[in-house]
Parts: C-alpha cells; sequence; structure tokens
C-alpha cells in the first residue's frame, strides 16, 4: 500500500499486522486476547516487553480509527493527512512487534508454561504425569508441534485410544500424546528400550515431575 501511495491505509495496515501477532502470541501462551489495542495485548503477555516496543504500539494505536473514516479529520479525506513518512514509520513499528514475537514464540518456555497449565486444567482421574519430549527440545516457532508422554493410573482403552481421552486441541500447538499406565510405565524399559532411552534424555515434566524421575530412578536400577 505504502508503494502505490496509499499511506492512510499502510499505517492503519500496520497495526492491524501487529495486533493480529500478538493474538496469535496470546494464543500460543494459553490465554485469550482482549479489545483491538495493540498496546494492550502487550501489557497483558505475561512476559516482559522492553520499553520501546511499549511506545512503538502507542503510536501504532494512533493508527487504529483515523486512516479508516472518511470524516476523520475537520477537511479533507485521511490520504490528505498521511505520508509516507508516516507509513514508513508504522511499518518499522509493525515489523519490531513482529520480530518480537518471533522471538517470544520461539522460546520452548512459553510453550512449556502452556502445556503446564492444561496439564493440570486436565479433568481426568488418576492422572500421574505429563511431560514433553521431540522437538521441543530444539526451537520452537511457528509450526512447530510438541509430543507428549501421559502417563495414568490405569485405563480401559487400547493404548492407540487413549489420547482420545484428552482435549488436545486447547493447546495452543499441534500435539500428539502416548499414554501409559502406571504399570506400562514402570515396564518400558523392558518392552520398548529405545523409546525408554529418548524420553530418559529428552523428556520434560509439566506435571508430576518428581513421581516420573522416582520411576525413572527404579526402572534405571
Amino acid at each position: 500500500a505504502a508503494k502505490h501511495g496509499r499511506h492512510e491505509w499502510a499505517c492503519f495496515a500496520a497495526q492491524q499486522a501487529a495486533e493480529k501477532v500478538l493474538a496469535a502470541l496470546h494464543r500460543q501462551l494459553g490465554q485469550a486476547a482482549w479489545g483491538h489495542a495493540v498496546t494492550r495485548r502487550l501489557e497483558e503477555l505475561p512476559l516482559t516487553v522492553p520499553e520501546e516496543l511499549r511506545d512503538a504500539a502507542r503510536r501504532l494505536d494512533a493508527y487504529s480509527i483515523a486512516p479508516r473514516y472518511p470524516d476523520a479529520f475537520p477537511e479533507g479525506p485521511p490520504a490528505r493527512s498521511f505520508g509516507r513518512q508516516q507509513s514508513e514509520e508504522a511499518i518499522r513499528h509493525a515489523r519490531a512487534i513482529l520480530d518480537f514475537v518471533r522471538a517470544t514464540m520461539a522460546d520452548r518456555a512459553a510453550v512449556l508454561a502452556a502445556v503446564e497449565r492444561w496439564a493440570r486444567g486436565l479433568e481426568s482421574p488418576g492422572l500421574v504425569a505429563v511431560g514433553m519430549f521431540g522437538s521441543l527440545r530444539e526451537v520452537t516457532g511457528v509450526g512447530s508441534d510438541v509430543d507428549l508422554v501421559v502417563i495414568v493410573e490405569r485405563s480401559a482403552r487400547p493404548p492407540i485410544e487413549r489420547p482420545l481421552d484428552l482435549p488436545l486441541e486447547r493447546l495452543p500447538v499441534p500435539a500428539e500424546a502416548t499414554v501409559y499406565t502406571r504399570e506400562e510405565w514402570a515396564r518400558l524399559l523392558e518392552t520398548s528400550p529405545h523409546f525408554a532411552a529418548v524420553l530418559a534424555r529428552e523428556a520434560v515434566w509439566a506435571l508430576g515431575g518428581q513421581t516420573s524421575r522416582q520411576e525413572a530412578a527404579r526402572r534405571k536400577r
């Protein structure tokens, strides 16, 4: 839009881009994003936000209304009140927020926190532990998924059907789960030694970690 001289629309689109990408970050963190102000969406993140980014948000929010309405200014349409300097500034601020979100979404700690909240909210009788492994060890960004290992006291379902009892759709990233009963978990080193070694090396426990470490230590003995 800026290249074609639609500077008023470029300013509005920059504000919208920042608003939407922050909504995605809230989603990944497992929380809702209310309102349309970029400033508010930054303030409600459970993260440390640099002051210069807050200033960029305030400047972008100035473009959330005026560029869209023909009567926003005392005289003439918005196109007469916006120029290249303003659109370039708006795009620069939007890119700064996009870079912040990209860096944050590449942090596996954000995913871990979301899975912890999800695990604590599970209404699953007999839940023992929830852990993550696999791709979470590497950079976790847009499009990444998470592999879960879930331990329960017992289950009447065959292993392939057990994940159906889990609300995986509530997680902010795509997820697959492998569910073991406590008895199966205790025998994992015998039944699946390679997978047991992978879990011992990679698993990060979001719930019941102490119980799981005790089980792992017992299997090694």
